[in-house]
């Protein structure tokens, strides 16, 4: 394989990665969690940037995989697991 066509895959491999983060975060496998994820991303991406100029990336990186590795069904099973555990109108 040539230099210039692993350089491409490498690229093209970060790409990919980059622009399935917003999937990760919210839910792979629901229709809502690539959008939330999204949202989610950009909204805390561009928060961190305006807060952090100098580490915004890392911060957001750091986060990113402990989304990964906390939740691994992203945001929206998340969510559905913190609607589970309450019990609402229910005596103590």
């Amino acid at each position: 394989m040539k230099e210039t066509d692993a350089l491409f895959f490498r690229c093209l491999l970060v790409k990919l990665v980059a622009e399935s983060q917003p999937a990760f975060i919210g839910g792979v496998g629901t229709t809502l969690g690539p959008f939330l994820g999204a949202l989610f991303y950009i909204l805390v991406r561009e928060g961190l940037a305006i807060s952090f100029t100098q580490f915004h990336q890392i911060i957001f990186g750091v986060l990113f995989v402990l989304i990964v590795l906390l939740l691994p069904g992203g945001l929206i099973d998340a969510w559905r697991r913190l609607r589970g555990r309450r019990s609402w109108g229910s005596e103590v």
